[in-house]
């Protein structure tokens, strides 16, 4: 298992311990990246890395509302074409995982 708010704290050391991200649950094997966006010109590599069954934590830290929104939208239609899941960590760390991985969030049920 692997806890995801620890990945939250390296983008914001003020995050708080006492939410309840997502917890990956199960995946037959991981290959993980960890990505800040500059610009939208950088979503083309996160595309690709979700058609090839990669999983992406993306902090948005570094975007303005727009950019960051033109890049969410873009990945989440990934998600959708490829049928990969998208959840939320923090308001601007968000994770996109492919069907082969479980996540579960403490407090929710998952079907």
């Amino acid at each position: 298992m692997v806890n995801l708010r620890s990945a939250a704290r390296l983008f914001n050391d003020t995050y708080e311990t006492e939410t309840s991200g997502p917890v990956l649950v199960e995946t037959p094997s991981l290959n993980m990246r960890i990505r800040t966006p500059r610009n939208f010109n950088d979503v083309q590599e996160y595309a690709d890395a979700l058609m090839n069954g990669d999983t992406l934590l993306i902090s948005y830290v570094d975007l303005d509302e727009a950019s960051s929104t033109r890049v969410a939208d873009y990945l989440t239609g990934v998600c959708y074409t490829v049928g990969a899941k998208v959840e939320l960590v923090t308001p601007q760390l968000v994770l996109y995982v492919p069907n082969t991985v479980g996540v579960e969030r403490p407090g929710r049920r998952n079907y």
